[in-house]
């Protein structure tokens, strides 16, 4: 079984100058479908049990999408994945880790402790 991590942006525009993603600047913001497509592809695999938002781009500043993926993958209809499996990992957007907290509770928050020294 497989843990993929997503990708929810091109680019970023966090800045951090130690990635090479937040050096490009943000390009451009994926849907929700763009981003549940990656675990399409990720399935044909190997099973998904688990989902982590690593990939390029910082979740919570597209957060529209995020959640619209999150639910598709959450619903029993379609991955079934439970929310407990799925982890959204930022830099600390504070605003929306609230509003994260209140929309998809079960869902795990993974936060980015970093320094470029």
């Amino acid at each position: 079984e497989s843990c993929p991590l997503v990708a929810c942006q091109v680019g970023c525009q966090m800045g951090c100058t130690f990635c090479a993603t937040g050096t490009m600047g943000l390009i451009g913001d994926l849907t929700a479908g763009e981003i549940v497509e990656q675990l399409v592809h990720a399935g044909t695999r190997s099973p998904i049990r688990n989902v982590v938002f690593m990939g390029m781009g910082e979740p919570l500043n597209n957060y529209k999408a995020v959640k619209g993926a999150v639910t598709a993958m959450i619903d029993s209809r379609r991955f079934g994945l439970s929310p407990t499996h799925v982890t959204v990992s930022t830099v600390g957007v504070i605003s929306k880790i609230r509003q994260l907290a209140d929309d998809l509770p079960q869902v795990n928050l993974a936060l980015s402790l970093h320094a470029p020294n």
